[in-house]
């Protein structure tokens, strides 16, 4: 009996060390505050890719996207509706960034993996980048930064 009850209670211990937490929030275009920010129970290895679509489909966002990447969550513009033309040599893109940890990574959600180790922290954005005479000159820089005019209600 007690060598049973020991099996079990080393088995929950085995099963809550493997389950931990990652937050995930979202950050639009106009404000600083999250238009949403939530946890989610992890209990696998998973991409910050997967962990992303499971938030926005449990809490029913809308988006346009896959585990590689958002182009709209919260009905954000995309494709051409997403740039703003300042002139014929300048002109800033937006669209969805994220980080982990503070850290921005180099590629495509899907590829990033949340750490079993401790809290994750995901942070959406959506940002932009900055196009001048033939060069970028910056890439996933805030929107709510600049909050522009065909984004933001300006009153």
């Amino acid at each position: 009996m007690i060598s049973k009850m020991l099996f079990s209670v080393c088995s929950l211990l085995m099963l809550s060390n493997s389950v931990y937490a990652a937050s995930i929030s979202f950050v639009g275009p106009c404000e600083e505050a999250p238009l949403f920010a939530t946890e989610i129970a992890v209990e696998r290895k998973a991409s910050v890719g997967q962990l992303t679509i499971e938030v926005l489909d449990l809490n029913e966002i809308d988006y346009i996207g896959s585990e590689i990447g958002m182009n709209s969550i919260f009905n954000t513009p995309t494709d051409t509706e997403a740039i703003e033309i300042i002139s014929r040599e300048e002109l800033y893109a937006y669209g969805w960034c994220y980080s982990v940890n503070g850290a921005e990574p180099e590629v495509y959600p899907n590829e990033v993996f949340v750490e079993p180790q401790g809290q994750e922290e995901i942070i959406w954005w959506y940002g932009y980048a900055h196009y001048k005479k033939g060069k970028w000159l910056s890439q996933c820089l805030p929107a709510n930064k600049r909050k522009p005019d065909f984004l933001c209600d300006s009153n």
